[in-house]
């Protein structure tokens, strides 16, 4: 996952994560990120995170440039805030505000600073979400 912007950096428990390489310690910089991209039936696309190690902004960057389309309506998953600082929320939301979403879903590794942060943002299309919630996509 390609990490374009300053402000999406690996922090917290993260930084010390590592690889031990010719029996050498080597920081992992978690460049394996996983989501999936749906594409609906209207042409749009929902996006399913994993940990979003990358940071929500590069994996929605990244994931614009695969299928060639801005249509961004719903990002479902983990979004990696749970440790971010009011500066990254802040960039973060504001970043996200370019796409048309009609569904945010944060959960998981969100954390509830990242969760309020997308609430606040977001208003009527956040959605607070769970293990067995259920989502559904339609064609505006």
């Amino acid at each position: 996952m390609p990490r374009e912007n300053d402000f999406e950096k690996i922090t917290g428990r993260l930084q010390k994560i590592v690889t031990v390489r010719d029996s050498k310690d080597t920081p992992d910089l978690i460049k394996d990120d996983l989501s999936v991209i749906f594409q609906l039936k209207d042409g749009s696309v929902a996006i399913l995170t994993g940990c979003c190690h990358a940071g929500i902004v590069n994996t929605v960057n990244h994931a614009v440039k695969l299928i060639g389309s801005s249509s961004v309506v719903g990002i479902i998953g983990g979004l990696h805030l749970h440790d971010a600082s009011g500066e990254r929320l802040e960039s973060t939301t504001e970043h996200l505000k370019k796409y048309p979403f009609r569904t945010l879903a944060p959960c998981h590794c969100t954390g509830l600073r990242g969760r309020a942060a997308v609430m606040y943002a977001f208003g009527e299309i956040f959605e607070d979400i769970g293990s067995g919630s259920t989502l559904k996509f339609t064609s505006k």
